[in-house]
């Protein structure tokens, strides 16, 4: 079932899970991410001195001290190894399960500004609690993406009788008890909550956007519509005016009026 429009209240999976625009080009950036790393270890790592993830991960010194801001961008696309490999498969999964369903209820701009927004903000909470190693990864922004499918779709099936909703509370525990080992995990599930937060805040906030937007239209085609009113009104008494007159009767201000309402009513129909 297509979704129409910017937010569907009662949303149903597409099950046809055609890539759109913007997914696309963030699974091909997240495939180029792995790639670059892998050939970075290779052929310039020892060279350099300095690991990938120094250059374009979140590093709090670099981001505060040097104002390195770029980092906020780069470091939801560094992956490590093996892990990172998986991390960058398992993003492209999702991508393709939910963000292809965001893009179409949304739109391509809104999607994109939603997944900018979501790891951009994540980065900077995790710079005032990540300090000890580099924050890498775009799990912040899987999470949000999670939340605003959580959030529009929560009642719509996954697997037989198992909805979203229920399905992402399994995720979300599972990720919570598996990260409990050391500081750093810890430190981690505040980073990725915070980009859930996000997920389940943005699309009210978008819903309650689209609707002010809509007032706004309303409240000025009614003007319009007035104005278009009062015209007519003042088209026909000039009309009836050269019937009984003749052209000629109309003073210069009146044929002005009648060529600007003529351009007026061209552009109306």
């Amino acid at each position: 079932m297509q979704i129409q429009g910017h937010y569907t209240q009662n949303w149903q999976l597409n099950s046809s899970k055609n890539l759109t625009a913007a997914v696309k080009a963030l699974i091909a950036a997240n495939i180029t991410a792995i790639v670059v790393r892998l050939l970075y270890n290779i052929l310039a790592g020892d060279r350099i001195g300095w690991p990938l993830e120094r250059i374009l991960g979140l590093n709090p010194d670099l981001v505060l001290g040097k104002l390195w801001l770029y980092q906020y961008v780069t470091y939801s696309v560094v992956y490590v190894n093996l892990n990172g490999v998986l991390g960058m498969a398992a993003m492209c999964v999702l991508l393709w399960w939910c963000g292809s369903e965001l893009e179409t209820a949304w739109s391509t701009r809104r999607f994109v500004f939603f997944y900018a927004v979501s790891g951009v903000v994540a980065g900077i909470a995790g710079s005032f609690y990540l300090r000890a190693v580099p924050e890498i990864g775009s799990s912040a922004c899987a999470m949000a993406m999670l939340g605003a499918y959580g959030t529009m779709a929560g009642n719509s099936t996954v697997i037989g009788p198992l909805k979203v909703k229920h399905a992402l509370i399994i995720i979300i525990a599972v990720m919570i008890f598996t990260s409990l080992d050391t500081i750093a995990n810890r430190l981690l599930i505040i980073h990725n909550m915070t980009g859930f937060v996000l997920g389940i805040t943005l699309p009210p906030v978008f819903r309650f956007a689209d609707r002010w937007d809509r007032s706004r239209a309303t409240v000025r085609l009614a003007r319009e519509e007035n104005e278009f009113a009062g015209v007519s009104v003042r088209v026909d008494e000039l009309l009836d005016k050269i019937s009984r007159s003749g052209i000629g009767s109309l003073t210069g201000e009146e044929k002005k009026f009648l060529q600007k309402a003529s351009k007026q009513y061209k552009n109306k129909i």
